[in-house]
C-alpha cells in the first residue's frame, strides 16, 4: 500500500489533472441528448419534476430538494417540464468562452448559488459559517 504523503497527494492530483485535461468534454449538445435519454423515461421529449426525482436514490431529501431547485432553474418557461429548447439555452448562456461546452469555471456562479440556497446559513462546520 503507497504511503499516504502530501506529496503523494500533490503527485495524484497533477496526474488526474493531466489525465483530465486529455479527456475532450461533451458538447452541450451531447450533454443535452444524455440529460434526455437518461431522464426523459416517457419519451415525450420533456423531462418533468417527477421524472429527475424517479432517479434520485430512495429517501434522499436533500437530493430532491437540490433537484427541484436545478430543475426550477432548467424550466425557463415554467410549464412544469425541461425541455431540450430549456436546457441547450440555459447551457449556452453559460459557455462563456464559446466554445460550445461547459466547464466547471463557467457554472460556477450557479454552483454558488445553489450552495446559498440548500445552506443560507453556511455550510455546516466551516469556517465562519452559522450552521
Amino acid at each position: 500500500m503507497p504511503t499516504l504523503n502530501i506529496a503523494s497527494i500533490e503527485a495524484a492530483l497533477k496526474k488526474a489533472a493531466a489525465e483530465h485535461a486529455a479527456v475532450t468534454p461533451p458538447t452541450i449538445t451531447q450533454m443535452v441528448d444524455t440529460f434526455f435519454k437518461t431522464l426523459d423515461t416517457n419519451a415525450n421529449g420533456a423531462v418533468s419534476l417527477s421524472e429527475v426525482t424517479a432517479f434520485l436514490p430512495k429517501n434522499a431529501p436533500l437530493a430532491t430538494l437540490v433537484a427541484g431547485l436545478v430543475f426550477n432553474g432548467f424550466d425557463a418557461n415554467h410549464d412544469g417540464s425541461i425541455s431540450k429548447a430549456e436546457l441547450t439555452a440555459w447551457a449556452t448562456a453559460r459557455d462563456t468562452n464559446h466554445d460550445g461546452t461547459l466547464q466547471a469555471t463557467e457554472i460556477k456562479g450557479d454552483l454558488v448559488q445553489l450552495v446559498g440556497a440548500v445552506f443560507p446559513h453556511g455550510l455546516p462546520g466551516l469556517p465562519g459559517s452559522h450552521a
